[in-house]
């Protein structure tokens, strides 16, 4: 089993409109009087705080000049907090096995999908693709009415696949063709899990 880098928001890997209310506040929740900071950086931040004696004068200035080191400008997205919603384009089993907090699970093509066009590329690349966009732009499809429609064009977006990006382009794409403002996290999943390994790392 993959190392948990990051609390799962719950065990359903599919998203309701309850289930995206429930991860917008936890997505959202943050003290006022603290610096936007991605939510498990702010726990390490915390961390950090609570490891020195309150009188220490030097806590102040090594918590942010720690908090410098490792930010999400680093992954060339804004602070994950200030994303309307975040969406995991990556299939269920994927999600189940860790995801950035706060992040909904909308697939582009579910666990049975994924297995299929993974299959018919390694043999015909070509079909592959036919069948894994018509799968996708009908599972995406599935989402705008009932989810997607409840955003305003002042919201905005941050997705991210695995690696490759051909998922999370495929949900962009669309999203911006309606009119939204959407980030794509570079590296997808692979890259942030070597992003918050780093912090640790600094800790």
């Amino acid at each position: 089993m993959r190392h948990r880098l990051a609390h799962r928001v719950g065990r359903s890997s599919q998203a309701t409109p309850a289930a995206v209310d429930k991860s917008h506040r936890r997505l959202t929740h943050r003290n006022p009087d603290t610096p936007e900071q991605p939510i498990a950086w702010l726990a390490m931040i915390s961390i950090s705080k609570s490891a020195r004696p309150a009188h220490d004068p030097t806590m102040t200035d090594s918590v942010e000049s720690t908090a410098c080191l490792v930010h999400p400008h680093q992954l060339e997205v804004q602070d994950f907090a200030s994303y309307s919603l975040v969406i995991d384009a990556r299939s269920p089993h994927e999600y189940a096995e860790d995801h950035i907090p706060g992040a909904v699970n909308l697939p582009v093509v579910d666990d049975g999908e994924f297995a299929e066009v993974g299959i018919r590329h390694k043999t015909d690349k070509h079909a592959a693709y036919l069948v894994g966009v018509e799968y996708s732009l009908r599972n995406i499809a599935d989402q705008i009415k009932p989810l997607i429609s409840r955003y305003t064009p002042r919201d905005r977006f941050l997705v991210y696949c695995f690696r490759g990006g051909k998922r999370s382009r495929l949900w962009a794409d669309n999203l911006r063709t309606i009119g939204f403002e959407v980030d794509l996290l570079a590296g997808g999943w692979k890259n942030y899990r070597r992003w918050v390994r780093a912090g640790l790392d600094v800790l």
